[in-house]
């Protein structure tokens, strides 16, 4: 009896009641495959599936002792004074030479000409010496902050707050560069895509909150999302346009890949 009534309840009830209910599938905000720029032997898991990671955290590093050694190398070259200090030193002699030799010259002639030319020409030897010396450092401080930025290349951090879903490979194993071996899926918050009839979509408004509902267990679940996205084109074999949905889903509430009722 209580069915008969429900349906015939539901009889009376307005036509477009589930007018403005549409169905879609949730997804992450975010979701990114790591690689290195690189190829190498792994030496350390700084993580494992399953754990929470922070945007710049530390998740595998590969053998570095090489490269590690290159930017000592290049550090103490770059460091290394010993030269460019004894010319500076030499410049300062000779310029006094050079000042004393032309007074003398000037004077009283104690030193002829010629000698006056050789002194300003060893003098100019040795300030392009210092110059290209001073040159040459500043490529051997680009040299040791290329070899540091290496250095960096052979530590996988990630790239955005997640959890980490997928490892592909251990400690002791190669891996190739460019090759995806850590995924990390952001679901603090999620996006909703629906494929909505161009007969409706004028129903649909940039940044107008929706309800989102989601059935588990025979516990129903309700969210507020906000719309964001409605794709200025239509499909072109479907005829149906792009609308997502973004909701909070801090509490990890619903899982990305579920399917979800979004009513207007």
């Amino acid at each position: 009896m209580k069915l008969i009534n429900f349906i015939i309840g539901m009889a009376f009830l307005p036509f477009n009641i589930f007018a403005n209910s549409f169905t879609g599938i949730v997804q992450p905000i975010n979701d990114v495959n790591l690689s290195f720029p690189i190829s190498g032997l792994i030496l350390k898991n700084h993580t494992k599936e399953g754990n929470l990671v922070k945007k710049g955290q530390a998740l595998i590093k590969l053998d570095d002792s090489l490269a590690t050694l290159e930017v000592k190398k290049r550090h103490l070259i770059y460091k290394d004074k010993s030269r460019l200090n004894g010319l500076k030193e030499e410049e300062k002699i000779v310029k006094s030479m050079l000042g004393v030799t032309k007074k003398l010259y000037s004077k009283n002639g104690a030193v002829s000409k010629d000698e006056v030319q050789s002194m300003k020409i060893k003098h100019a030897s040795v300030v392009s010496s210092l110059n290209n010396l001073l040159e040459n450092e500043k490529k051997e401080k680009v040299d040791y902050q290329i070899a540091n930025r290496l250095l960096h290349q052979y530590l996988l951090k990630s790239s955005i707050n997640g959890m980490i879903t997928t490892i592909k490979y251990s400690k002791g194993e190669w891996v190739k560069q460019g090759e995806p071996i850590i995924r990390v899926i952001d679901t603090s918050e999620c996006l909703i895509n629906l494929n909505i009839k161009k007969e409706e979509i004028s129903k649909f408004k940039l940044f107008s909150e929706v309800k989102i509902s989601l059935n588990i267990n025979d516990k129903n679940i309700l969210k507020k999302g906000k719309i964001v996205f409605i794709s200025p084109t239509a499909d072109f074999a479907s005829g149906l346009v792009l609308v997502k949905v973004k909701f909070d889903n801090k509490d990890y509430a619903i899982l990305p890949g579920l399917e979800v009722k979004v009513q207007l």
